[in-house]
């Protein structure tokens, strides 16, 4: 495959990392190809260790308190469908209802002691465990005060953790999202908008690298005129400037006076040319004067300026 240019490798990349986001299929190889050897090796490290955080298994010392939440959250359930029966007893309820919330109590000091001997066991859990909670007072009435005991205890119940590799719907975070799980193409994806990034950065570098070599090779050919025009008692200026606009460069007093037809261009350097001639065939006192026209032509200029301005 014969070698790309900077500027080709971004285009390709970016045609890539749009399939990529489309979701359309990409083969590996069109992808590899585009990279160098180094980001090759990084695009199987990092994908080699996604496969090992997908061979995480939760501690097992976690299995005692994941049985004491399912209990929990089985009695809260309960709970919840007692208090929908049409003639569900007070002294039912209130039985199942204390029932469920010692369930609570027992898982949350169990997580607390685990974590109180390894905290590296938080990782699994999708919320901060409280290290104490508080015992709310059950009340036996009707229906109205079942239901306030009910939304006390689903409070109490929200605060004990569930594991991230849970199932749960209640689950806040996902095991995916707590260790940072990352699909085939979502690694490439990372990869290909770093290399690009690192592309386009090196390209805007490239860019002002070669535009300050140019301006130091056209410094160097105006310098050169305006040296030779010098010693000859030759408008120094214009013959800096004829000899930018030969060599391919913009003149350095900004006007930019040529056409855009390789005609125009040539015309106007011939006009240049002519008008050097001139001026060099000028008497001292010719010269003279035509420095003072310019200059009161300059001051006219600025004052014009100064007035839109």
């Amino acid at each position: 495959m014969p070698q790309l240019t900077n500027l080709q490798r971004q285009d390709r990349i970016r045609r890539r990392i749009d399939e990529l986001e489309q979701g359309e299929e990409v083969a590996a190889r069109d992808i590899e190809n585009l990279l160098t050897t180094e980001e090759q090796e990084q695009l199987a490290a990092a994908w080699e260790q996604q496969r090992r955080l997908r061979k995480l298994k939760k501690p097992a010392e976690l299995a005692d308190y994941e049985e004491l939440n399912r209990q929990a959250s089985v009695l809260i359930g309960r709970c919840r469908q007692t208090a929908k029966a049409e003639h569900a007893q007070e002294a039912v309820m209130l039985r199942l209802q204390t029932k469920c919330q010692a369930a609570i109590l027992k898982a949350h000091q169990a997580i607390v002691e685990q974590l109180r001997d390894n905290e590296q066991l938080a990782a699994w859990l999708d919320r901060t465990v409280e290290q104490e909670l508080t015992t709310v007072e059950l009340l036996d009435g009707g229906a109205e005060t079942q239901a306030e005991n009910l939304l006390l205890l689903e409070t109490l119940y929200e605060q004990l953790p569930i594991l991230v590799s849970s199932r749960s719907t209640e689950r806040r975070v996902s095991v995916e999202e707590r260790f940072g799980w990352r699909t085939l193409r979502e690694v490439r994806l990372d990869l290909l908008r770093a290399t690009l990034e690192k592309l386009t950065k090196s390209s805007v570098e490239d860019i002002l690298a070669q535009q300050r070599g140019s301006e130091v090779r056209a410094a160097r050919v105006y310098m050169a005129a305006w040296a030779k025009a010098k010693t000859e008692g030759k408008n120094a200026d214009s013959a800096g400037n004829i000899a930018l606009r030969r060599s391919g460069f913009k003149r350095f007093d900004g006007q930019d006076r040529l056409g855009a037809s390789k005609r125009d261009r040539e015309v106007r350097l011939m006009e240049e040319a002519i008008l050097a001639r001139a001026e060099a065939a000028m008497t001292e006192e010719e010269r003279e004067q035509l420095e003072l026209l310019r200059e009161h032509e300059e001051a006219v200029e600025k004052q014009r300026r100064g007035k839109r301005l």
